[in-house]
C-alpha cells in the first residue's frame, strides 16, 4: 500500500506542475532557464521607518526541484541573488529570492523531497 500512496503523491504534484502551473525565467547572474511553477501564497506588507512607509510584495514560487537546472551551473538550489521573471498581461515582474519566516531561501513542499517552496519579494523600479 505504501507504494500506492507514493505513486499517487508523486503523480498529484504532477498534475498540479502540469494543469495549474504557468512557465517563467529563472535567473542566476546572465545564466537562465524557463520552468514551470504553481504561483502559491502572495501577501502584501508595510514596514514603516522614520515616517517612511516601505511596501512589500512575497510571493511563494512551487516547482519541481529536478527542473532547477541552470546553464552553466548544473542541477541547484534557490540562492540569494537569483531572481524569477513572471510575465503578466504581457509585462514582465521580477521577483528576488529572499529568505522566508525559517531564514532559508526555499524549503521542501513534499514529504517525498521533489517539490520545493521558493521565498521572494517582487522587485520594485
Amino acid at each position: 500500500m505504501p507504494d500506492m500512496f507514493s505513486w499517487g503523491m508523486r503523480w498529484l504534484s504532477g498534475q498540479m506542475l502540469s494543469q495549474a502551473s504557468e512557465t517563467v525565467t529563472y535567473a542566476r547572474g546572465s545564466d537562465t532557464v524557463d520552468i514551470s511553477t504553481v504561483v502559491g501564497a502572495a501577501e502584501q506588507s508595510t514596514r514603516r521607518d522614520f515616517r517612511i512607509a516601505i511596501d512589500t510584495e512575497h510571493t511563494e514560487f512551487l516547482i519541481d526541484r529536478a527542473d532547477l537546472v541552470i546553464p552553466n551551473v548544473g542541477l541547484t538550489l534557490p540562492e540569494r541573488g537569483d531572481q524569477i521573471v513572471r510575465t503578466i498581461d504581457g509585462k514582465p515582474i521580477t521577483y528576488l529570492v529572499t529568505q522566508g519566516p525559517d531564514q532559508s531561501f526555499w524549503r521542501v513542499s513534499s514529504q517525498y523531497e521533489d517539490m520545493i517552496r521558493i521565498y521572494t519579494n517582487r522587485k520594485t523600479d
